[in-house]
């Protein structure tokens, strides 16, 4: 009886052992994702195209590893600032052809599916996009909400 109670003991200390572990393990980790910030992303798109243009000088300047002459700079920098100033045109034309390569490959996909796997189809790619707006917006919301936090935080 005695040699039973004894290993009864141990066995409720190993797993009060193994439950405490596990406890701690879980809030350690918990605390550890916490702390790390978020990483910040540049808002390159809102940058002045100017701006952009002198920061690709300077990247230049380090890649090639050697100075650039006053000439080299300033023509460098005209062929930034010229590329910069077209890139929301680009993005635009780039997205406008996406746009239609995507509608041209629904019309094919749907020509090959019978009548009820197009409907599901449809739907699926209907519930995707509002995923996908509903997505977008909490990004917006949640840029705003960092924009106008405290820069201390």
């Amino acid at each position: 009886m005695l040699q039973f109670n004894h290993q009864k003991s141990i066995k409720m200390k190993k797993v009060i052992l193994m439950t405490a572990i596990a406890v701690c393990s879980t809030g350690f980790f918990a605390m550890a994702q916490e702390a790390k910030p978020a990483p910040q992303k540049r808002e390159i798109k809102q940058a002045d195209p100017a701006k952009i243009a002198e920061m690709r000088v300077k990247r230049l300047q380090n890649d090639v590893g050697s100075n650039l002459s006053d000439e080299q700079q300033k023509q460098a920098y005209e062929i930034f600032l010229k590329t910069e100033v077209k890139r929301p045109e680009y993005r635009a034309e780039a997205r406008e052809k996406m746009d239609q390569v995507r509608a041209d490959e629904d019309t094919q996909i749907t020509k090959i599916l019978t009548p009820e796997q197009a409907q599901k189809y449809a739907e699926v790619k209907k519930e995707r996009e509002t995923r996908q707006q509903e997505a977008m917006q909490q990004r917006m919301e949640r840029r705003s909400q960092l924009k106008q936090a405290p820069a201390g935080k």
